[in-house]
């Protein structure tokens, strides 16, 4: 079992970092958490978050590094359109 290294409080402040920089510039946001990379086997069976195609995301990163200490995990949150409109956590 991986230890609690990661508190909510601290995940808390990455989430109004992430909505900070999203308020200061949403279009260069979306485009930066929007692009995913082809990864490896190794990145697969690694601790960062992969999405069934093999790709990765900043968000993906994020978790990963998360998750290993916690339960938490950080989410892009959408409107009922489709839009990005900030981030958040559960």
């Amino acid at each position: 079992m991986a230890s609690k290294l990661v508190s909510e409080k601290l995940v808390k402040c990455f989430v109004n970092t992430l909505n900070d920089a999203f308020k200061a510039d949403p279009k260069a946001i979306k485009k930066l958490f929007g692009t995913r990379v082809k990864v490896n086997k190794d990145i697969i069976n690694g601790d960062l978050i992969v999405d069934e195609n093999d790709t990765l995301g900043i968000v993906g990163v994020i978790n990963g590094m998360i998750g290993i200490h916690s339960d938490y995990a950080i989410c892009a949150v959408y409107d009922e359109k489709d839009k990005m409109i900030g981030f958040d956590f559960d």
